[in-house]
């Protein structure tokens, strides 16, 4: 999704979107920019794992889709979409995905 045969690339940001089976938009807050994580990438390929302790979408189908930008620029230069992910099983909530949260009293 972003690469760069000659140079590195510096200062970049990863967000994910997951798009419902109508086309909508569900969430975007999978991304490199909230905790200040910039990754360099080197030139030449490579892959970027991406790991979720919970994946918290309702049972239906999902697009996935993954952008890449430099954190100095709102510019996009890397996109991509696909697959399309099924969700069989979830947790049954109202609305369209399940946050891990937790609750606590305080006096």
């Amino acid at each position: 999704v972003c690469s760069s045969d000659l140079q590195p690339l510096e200062g970049i940001i990863f967000e994910t979107f997951f798009y419902s089976a109508d086309g909508r938009v569900l969430f975007c807050q999978q991304t490199t920019a909230i905790d200040g994580e910039l990754l360099t990438l080197p030139a030449g390929d490579g892959a970027i794992e991406f790991t979720w302790d919970e994946l918290p979408l309702q049972p239906g189908r999902y697009t996935v889709a993954v952008s890449c930008q430099r954190v100095d620029s709102s510019a996009i230069i890397g996109w991509t979409s696909g697959p399309v992910l099924e969700v069989r099983e979830g947790k049954r909530v109202r609305g369209h995905f399940y946050a891990p949260h937790r609750w606590r009293h305080v006096a």
